[in-house]
């Protein structure tokens, strides 16, 4: 009786220690595995800053020579302004809404 009781001890000390051991390895493992998720999403996240930022400043530089150009001519038509804004900006920025407005002096705002 006295045996089988350290044989049943045994396999009960043996059995939580497996379980231990599977809890354990569990637990690094999901550790590893979302260190490893985060690690990824950081660098996927960098990418995309990155080119996004690359595009939009293309899209500023664009726009300010533009509006370089406006001020030496500003009596440049609307359809003109409109086909130089599309070529300006970078279809991928979502830079779409551009907006063209007349400098027009104070004087000759009921005119226009």
């Amino acid at each position: 009786m006295a045996r089988s009781l350290r044989f049943l001890a045994f396999n009960i000390v043996t059995a939580l220690g497996f379980i231990a051991l599977g809890i354990g390895t569990h637990v690094v493992i999901s550790n590893r595995l979302q260190e490893k998720a985060c690690v990824n999403l950081r660098s996927s996240t960098t990418a995309l800053t990155l080119a996004i930022s690359q595009s939009l400043s293309k899209s500023v530089r664009s726009m300010r020579g533009l509006t370089a150009r406006l001020s030496v001519d500003p009596s440049i038509p609307c359809e003109t302004f409109r086909e130089l804004a599309q070529q300006s900006v970078d279809p991928l920025t979502g830079l779409i809404f551009v907006e063209w407005q007349p400098l027009v002096k104070s004087e000759n705002r009921d005119d226009f």
